[in-house]
C-alpha cells in the first residue's frame, strides 16, 4: 500500500501530517486571490506547482526521517527552484 505524499510532518491545522495535496490546494487558493481574470488562473497554477519537488521518494523518505542517502538528494528547494 502506498503512503500519501506529505508536505510537512506536522499540520498546523490539526491533522498530522499535512498531506502534500492539501498543502498545494491551500496555497493555490490563496495565490488565486492575488489576481483577477487570467492572472488569477495563472496564480492558481503556480500555487499548485510551487512544491512539486516534495513528491520524489528521496524527499518523502527525508521528511519521514527514514532517508539515508546523499544529502543533496533529500532537499526539495534546489529542484523546486527550477
Amino acid at each position: 500500500m502506498d503512503r500519501p505524499l506529505i508536505s510537512h510532518p506536522a499540520n498546523p491545522f490539526g491533522a498530522d501530517p499535512l498531506h502534500l495535496e492539501d498543502h498545494l490546494e491551500g496555497v493555490a487558493n490563496r495565490a488565486q486571490t492575488l489576481g483577477t481574470g487570467p492572472t488569477s488562473e495563472q496564480l492558481y497554477t503556480l500555487g499548485w506547482l510551487h512544491d512539486f519537488a516534495k513528491a520524489p521518494p528521496q524527499f518523502q523518505s527525508y521528511i519521514r526521517q527514514e532517508y539515508d542517502g546523499p544529502k543533496a538528494e533529500q532537499q526539495h528547494a534546489r529542484m523546486g527552484s527550477l
